[in-house]
């Protein structure tokens, strides 16, 4: 028997579930799985959203307009919004599923999906430049290196900031305890992979995610969305 299929027989007979992204953002993993399994949730990192005006005054020290902008995170998505008001003739590129749909929300039209859903293959997409990305403070290198590395024009602009939770004993319990522990990003999976057990399974949801799971730990499932997680429970 594969790993995939070890890890999915597992997954068949789940009862214990922790969704680990912070509130309302587990709302509708959770109303699909109540129940159907034990559901808990444990946010696992705080984020704060930049002002508006903050961002407002980054857009405007840009110099020339960019041709493309890029979003790794559905926490960027009203900024994302704000940015295609200003330079409506950019091309707006997303790394997945989820994201889109938090544009789509937000009145984001005409979005493209990553080819292999992650940073590093938007980095190797035929981009018109320069190159905007918005998303987290302390980003992953992956985008920027990819694009650097092509001689493309790039500049990011901080949205927000996430910071990691620090777990009490009883949070560091529950995740030892959970038979599947839901994880959003890799900022998440930093502060949970130390109390995880081998067996536990982790559904990344997103491929940067994945991978970053991956490297130290056997039992993956990535699944993006809502319907996605239900699925590959279920």
């Amino acid at each position: 028997m594969s790993l995939v299929a070890a890890i999915y027989q597992r997954v068949g007979d789940v009862k214990r579930v922790t969704l680990t992204r912070e509130p309302p953002r587990n709302d509708e993993v959770r109303r699909r799985l109540e129940g159907r399994c034990f559901v808990q949730e444990l946010p696992l990192t705080t984020t704060r959203e930049f002002e508006m005006a903050e961002v407002d005054r980054a857009l405007d020290g840009l110099g020339d307009d960019p041709q493309s902008i890029v979003v790794t995170s559905a926490r960027a998505a009203m900024f994302v919004a704000r940015a295609q008001q200003r330079f409506p003739r950019a091309i707006v590129v997303t790394v997945g599923p989820a994201t889109l749909r938090a544009l789509e929300l937000q009145g984001v039209s005409g979005a493209h999906l990553s080819p292999a859903l992650s940073a590093t293959s938007i980095a190797a997409m035929d981009l018109a430049t320069p190159v905007l990305s918005l998303g987290a403070l302390h980003p992953r290198p992956e985008l920027a290196n990819g694009l650097a590395a092509r001689g493309l024009a790039h500049t990011h602009v901080a949205v927000y900031e996430t910071t990691p939770r620090v777990l009490t004993s009883m949070d560091q319990d529950l995740l030892a305890t959970s038979d599947v522990v839901v994880i959003g990003a890799p900022s998440a999976w930093a502060v949970a992979s130390p109390h995880i057990r081998p067996e536990t399974v982790v559904v990344a949801q997103g491929t940067t995610t994945a991978e970053a799971v991956r490297e130290t730990h056997s039992a993956v499932v990535m699944a993006a969305t809502p319907e996605e997680i239900e699925s590959a429970l279920f």
